[in-house]
């Protein structure tokens, strides 16, 4: 399953950037983005894309943001994106994977929930599909469906 993890959009960016083909750094961008968590790493492919000559600025040793993992002591927690709505065949993320040239590279699989949240007085599962996922907001929460 594919997820959208930062080093997978972080190497799409590299390869857009020219930054993989031992580029030297330039004093001049299109565009600056300060941040290379998924929402910086994002903006940036998609100016790169655009074709603006863009630099990411991160302030921590690795980029991904909340889609990294950390440890303490021994013990071990993901805190990436392990799914996403919207990943299918007309989705964001297949546009994103067209236009990099890489979608025949790539399978996209859809899961038929997204989650399950389970408390004291609500058990609730989240279908895989936007349609789905409303419908069943809608049924558990119809005094929220207007909005």
């Amino acid at each position: 399953m594919l997820t959208a993890s930062s080093p997978f959009i972080f190497y799409l960016f590299l390869l857009l950037s020219g930054a993989t083909s031992g580029a030297s750094p330039s004093q001049s961008y299109d565009a600056i983005v300060v941040g290379a968590g998924l929402g910086g790493l994002s903006a940036g492919l998609n100016l790169a894309l655009g074709g603006q000559k863009v630099l990411v600025l991160e302030q921590h040793h690795k980029v991904g943001g909340c889609t990294s993992s950390f440890s303490r002591g021994e013990f071990n927690f993901d805190v990436a994106l392990h799914e996403m709505a919207g990943g299918g065949a007309d989705g964001r993320l297949a546009d994103l994977l067209r236009q990099t040239g890489i979608a025949e590279k790539v399978e996209l699989i859809r899961i038929p929930r997204l989650y399950r949240a389970i408390f004291p007085q609500l058990d609730f599962t989240m279908p895989g599909t936007l349609d789905e996922a409303i419908q069943a907001l809608e049924q558990r929460w119809p005094q929220e469906s207007d909005a």
